[in-house]
């Protein structure tokens, strides 16, 4: 990695990045985490966490590209 090139508000703009994706990523673990708690049908609490499962596997790797 050339880190050593980046200029001072790249590196800024980089940190803001993972920061957004890192809270948005925390965001859908804790709608996971509700549906459990939901009083939604069995079969309409695997959609969602299905449905949400995805997103976050979608945001890791947003992460790891950064």
């Amino acid at each position: 990695m050339a880190s050593g090139r980046r200029s001072a508000g790249a590196d800024a703009k980089l940190q803001q990045d993972r920061a957004l994706v890192e809270a948005e990523m925390a965001r859908v673990q804790a709608a996971i985490v509700a549906t459990f708690k939901s009083d939604k049908s069995p079969l309409e609490k695997t959609r969602l966490q299905k449905e949400l499962r995805k997103e976050l596997s979608v945001l890791q790797d947003k992460l790891a590209r950064l």
